[in-house]
Formats: C-alpha cells, structure tokens, sequence
C-alpha cells in the first residue's frame, strides 16, 4: 500500500527539503507551497504558506505552543492537506489524522473534498491525549474557507458545554 505522509513545513523542518513539487496552489485566501522531503527515511509531503514572510503560521522553534496561533494554523494545514490531495490526483485509501489538530480535515473530507473527487479515502482519527479537544469558534474555522456555522449543531460538532456562551464553540474533535 502506497503511504502518503503530509506535514506542516515548520521552519525546525526546513533542513529536510529536497524538491518543490509544483508551483503554489490556492488554499482559502493563501497560496501554498509544498516540498518533498524524507524524515528519518520516511518520504514526507510538506506544506506551507507559498509566502511564509507575510503570514504567521507554524513560527516558533517548538511544534506546539511557538509564537503562533496554533488553531488557525492547524485548520490552514487541514485544508491544505486536502487541496494537496485534490490537485495531486491521488485518492489514499485511509486518511489516518491525530489528534485535535487534524480533525478539521475530516469535517472537511466529507463536506466538501468528498464532492470534489476525492472518493476513496476512509478516515480513521487516533486521539492520544483528551486534555485538549480543539474548542474552535465558528469565526475561527473560517480559517479553512469554510463557514464554520454549517457544522454548529450537535449533530455535528458544537461543544455541549458552550451551549448558551457567547460565543457558542466548536469540538474539532467530536467534528472529526
């Protein structure tokens, strides 16, 4: 089975690059580039702003917590994963996503990339750790491009708990 790994191109990762693959791609609002690179020898897809000067996404010298919003960040590289696999041709048969961090690319699997041609993909979610489930406001998962208010029911992905809090939130978690 062929294996597909994307990651976010943050800058402790830069070193590992070995070939851009095409030119930018249009994610939301941002261009996006994206390298092949092998990591502990695994080949790895990596994806960034194309203009990575002009945004903050994935700064810092830590993973989590760098000087960054990690939750619009994370739901960029959620939409960029998928763009990557819409535009690239490739159908993987399982998006295998972790954590809180890439449970938008579920929401956004069957919302939208489903329709677009991306067809095979099965997704599995592994949760390592429940201390954070992604509480997101509708506002902030426009980030994706995507108006967050289509996934605010309890069907869906609103937090239970925020139910009458202005303003009501989003579980990426649940979500995905």
């Amino acid at each position: 089975m062929h294996v597909v790994s994307l990651l976010p191109l943050l800058p402790l990762l830069c070193f590992v690059i070995q070939t851009s693959l095409r030119a930018p791609m249009q994610v939301s609002s941002l261009k996006t580039a994206v390298y092949r690179g092998v990591i502990g020898g695994v080949p790895v897809i990596l994806v960034r702003p194309a203009d990575w000067d002009a945004c903050n996404l994935f700064r810092g010298g830590r993973i989590y917590g760098g000087s960054y919003n990690e939750m619009e960040s994370y739901l960029y590289f959620c939409r960029a994963g998928l763009e990557y696999l819409r535009c690239s041709g490739q159908q993987p048969h399982i998006l295998h996503l972790h954590e809180w961090q890439t449970c938008a690319a579920a929401m956004l699997y069957w919302e939208v990339y489903s329709a677009l041609g991306l067809y095979r993909p099965r997704v599995v979610l592994t949760i390592h750790n429940l201390d954070n489930t992604g509480e997101c406001r509708q506002d902030e998962f426009g980030y994706t491009g995507i108006d967050g208010e289509q996934f605010a029911t309890i069907e869906r992905a609103l937090d239970e708990r925020t139910i009458g809090h202005n303003p009501e939130r989003l579980n990426l978690m649940k979500g995905g």
